[in-house]
């Protein structure tokens, strides 16, 4: 596994040349106070991606919650070929307390793929998995919610949010899933038995 981008959104404003907005999405997304935020305050959804780095199929995306009024969180397999349109999103609960991932399509249109009852807090990290099929989401590294689901299997990583200035990310991270071979794997490999 490996860290491909990182952004601690220590700046007073604009997102920099990393990120890109959502066009699919109906509101925007800025920079506040240090924190990511939804830039357009009553919109349905937000969002953008981590632009700087292509990302192999099997990757990670992840923030820590500062603020969790309303639902939010990190998007892999962001199809950017098609206006960025389609992606996994992980909702944060906020106040209703459901972790849930979902596909996102134009509309907006939100498909359950998995959810559970889970609360959150001020400095949780949330974060979002997608491996071959198998959709995972974790919170402070505790797998809390596994879905299936084969309709993306590539594509950006980024943040998304839902119901305006309701939720603040900091910290964003995300890189591949690949699982490095260790010990007798590498001898075996150098040797080309394995």
């Amino acid at each position: 596994m490996s860290v491909l981008a990182t952004d601690n959104f220590n700046r007073s404003t604009g997102l920099g040349a990393n990120w890109t907005t959502m066009p699919a999405m109906s509101g925007g997304i800025t920079i506040v106070s240090n924190l990511y935020v939804a830039g357009i305050g009553g919109q349905s959804t937000s969002g953008g991606y981590w632009n700087a780095v292509s990302f192999p199929n099997d990757q990670y995306a992840q923030g820590t919650i500062q603020l969790q009024a309303s639902g939010g969180g990190p998007m892999v397999r962001i199809n950017t070929s098609t206006g960025a349109n389609y992606q996994y999103i992980v909702d944060n609960p906020g106040s209703s307390a459901t972790l849930a991932i979902y596909y996102f399509a134009p509309g907006p249109s939100y498909t359950l793929l998995g959810s559970t009852t889970s609360a959150t807090s001020v400095g949780d990290v949330l974060r979002l998995e997608a491996q071959g099929t198998t959709l995972r989401a974790l919170l402070n590294g505790v797998v809390k919610v596994t879905a299936t689901d084969g309709t993306l299997g590539s594509g950006q990583t980024g943040l998304y949010f839902y119901s305006g200035q309701s939720l603040y990310l900091d910290d964003f991270e995300a890189g591949d899933l690949a699982v490095a071979p260790t010990g007798r794997q590498n001898f075996m490999t150098l040797l080309g038995v394995a």
